[in-house]
């Protein structure tokens, strides 16, 4: 199930059949989130939208099914990211990038393949609850930006350790523009 904004009784009626009829019918989730917004978060312009994850709940109460999630958070894209990393092609790499941190750097490299390492990877996001816990889950570093789902206030209702669900990020950034800047 992916997010369909045009979802209805009649497809929900479909689903559930399908998954009753066959049940060695794969069930896939692409992701759980339970609501996105429109409009500026924290303001009275702000509008909730039911997100993929109501459609989710709605397939699975009534199939009697849990769904595979194969987004955020989950292992399957872990693994899927984590084979890619291991296996990335070194296609005229330079490994020089005049900091004097080549001997780092060369720790990658092995012939034609380059291995770079979970804790090296940045996962940006703006949701606690699937961006930045799957960072976390997946041995990543995590970044939170604040264009999306995530409010400051929201942030200081958690408190300093955040929760299971929703654990903090390694980095807060407003906006992803501050990446390139």
């Amino acid at each position: 199930i992916g997010l369909d904004t045009n979802f209805t009784y009649r497809k929900l009626c479909i689903a559930v059949n399908l998954l009753k009829r066959n049940p060695s019918a794969l069930f896939i989730v692409t992701n759980a989130d339970a609501f996105d917004t429109v409009g500026a978060m924290g303001s009275e312009s702000t509008r909730y939208l039911p997100g993929n994850g109501s459609l989710v709940a709605c397939v699975e109460a009534a199939a009697g099914r849990k769904g595979i999630l194969v987004g955020k958070p989950s292992d399957f894209l872990a693994g899927l990211i984590q084979d890619d990393l291991i296996g990335l092609k070194n296609n005229n790499l330079d490994n020089s990038n005049g900091s004097g941190d080549e001997a780092q750097h060369d720790n990658f490299v092995d012939g034609d393949t380059i291995h770079i390492p979970m804790e090296r990877v940045l996962m940006v996001g703006d949701r606690l609850d699937t961006d930045v816990k799957f960072g976390i889950q997946s041995g990543m570093r995590s970044a939170l930006v604040f264009t999306g789902c995530t409010t400051l206030e929201h942030l200081i209702d958690l408190g300093v350790d955040g929760s299971e669900e929703e654990p903090l990020p390694h980095i807060f950034i407003p906006h992803i523009g501050v990446l390139s800047e």
